[in-house]
């Protein structure tokens, strides 16, 4: 980290409530989301220029399979902190993706869903992934939490689908929701902000999606979500305000929330920190360190070990952000072993530099902060 970063990230760690605990958390997003089924279906996007070169989530993410989840534990089961714990995955699932053969017989007039159960089995080939969940869940080495309903914006694909020339409809036919898709009315260049809005009708029916979500998740999971982090941190008070209604009490994310403003117009950016608490008493965490190996050509180890080092200073928790991506390898098994290998030397490191570490969860947090 150069001099500029090094002083940014000390200034950044002074705002927020303190504790002499080290504590360490690993937050990662988009467990549930399909993404990219398979090899094939990648290497045919790519045929027809549908997949560009700069997006790598498009080129690595893919639904997490049993052999990921089966590397993940058996790492996790390496390494104990002061208590006897191992690290602790805060996997934040969305709940549904898109049912793309009933869209389909709509003539694309009609979303339609199906459970992240289904999703599993239909792109697995009847592998029992979620079984594997719930077992990390039981020996606590993963802790999922809410990250929306689907991992994109419903209003807008669906107006992309009826154009017969948009990127989202030459994809369709090949399950892929997820290509940047460039427009006139997305200030965004892909479709994966699912709580975006234009006007007051869309913002209501986002209220509404994220209520579905929740509700499903506690039927998928069997445990109520303590906190909440939006696809791509573009959320509105209105999500955190139902939230506090459902029994949200925190509210993940990075130092910049990304607001929806009316008529396509820029987001508004909202600086939050770790302790903070909003109008509706819910306390933001805030991720305050990175390992996101895979779109890193170098080694990011020292990095997040100076970040960590920069929370523990200022007394914070080290909240560490990893996509989903970094961990599976259906796509390229190679992304998910470096990923693995590189975690495993930042956990030995961490347990040698500071012996009185302490792992946890996002929703263990509540307390402390």
């Amino acid at each position: 980290m150069n001099l500029v970063n090094h002083i940014k990230h000390n200034l950044l760690s002074i705002k927020g409530t303190r504790t002499s605990r080290k504590i360490v958390v690993i937050e990662s997003d988009d467990w549930g989301s399909i993404r990219i089924p398979n090899k094939d279906i990648l290497k045919a996007l790519q045929t027809n220029k549908l997949v560009t070169n700069n997006n790598l989530f498009n080129q690595l993410d893919s639904l997490e399979k049993a052999n990921d989840l089966e590397a993940l534990y058996e790492l996790f089961n390496k390494h104990r902190d002061k208590n006897g714990n191992s690290p602790i995955l805060t996997a934040n699932f969305l709940t549904s993706n898109p049912d793309f053969d009933r869209i389909k017989q709509s003539n694309f007039q009609n979303y339609f869903s199906e459970s992240i159960k289904d999703s599993y089995l239909r792109y697995n080939e009847n592998e029992d992934t979620f079984a594997l969940i719930k077992w990390g869940i039981d020996n606590k080495f993963m802790m999922p939490q809410y990250h929306g309903r689907e991992h994109l914006n419903i209003n807008l694909w669906m107006k992309m689908l009826q154009l017969q020339d948009s990127v989202s409809r030459k994809s369709f036919d090949y399950g892929v929701f997820c290509l940047d898709e460039p427009s006139k009315i997305n200030k965004r260049d892909n479709l994966m902000a699912a709580f975006d809005f234009m006007d007051e009708s869309e913002k209501a029916s986002k209220v509404e999606i994220f209520e579905q979500g929740f509700r499903e998740f506690e039927n998928i999971f069997g445990h109520k979500s303590k906190s909440f982090i939006a696809p791509c941190y573009v959320s509105h008070e209105s999500l955190e305000k139902k939230g506090s209604e459902l029994g949200i009490n925190l509210i993940q994310g990075i130092y910049n929330q990304y607001i929806p403003q009316m008529n396509n117009n820029p987001y508004k950016l909202k600086f939050n920190y770790n302790g903070q608490t909003n109008d509706f008493g819910q306390k933001y965490i805030v991720r305050n360190c990175f390992l996101e190996v895979f779109e890193s050509l170098k080694n990011p180890l020292d990095d997040c070990l100076e970040r960590i080092e920069i929370s523990f200073r200022w007394g914070k928790p080290a909240v560490i952000g990893m996509h989903r991506v970094n961990f599976v390898g259906n796509l390229d098994e190679d992304n998910r072993n470096r990923t693995l290998g590189i975690l495993d030397d930042l956990f030995d490191k961490v347990l040698k530099k500071w012996p009185d570490v302490e792992f946890m969860s996002t929703d263990q947090l509540e307390n402390i902060i």
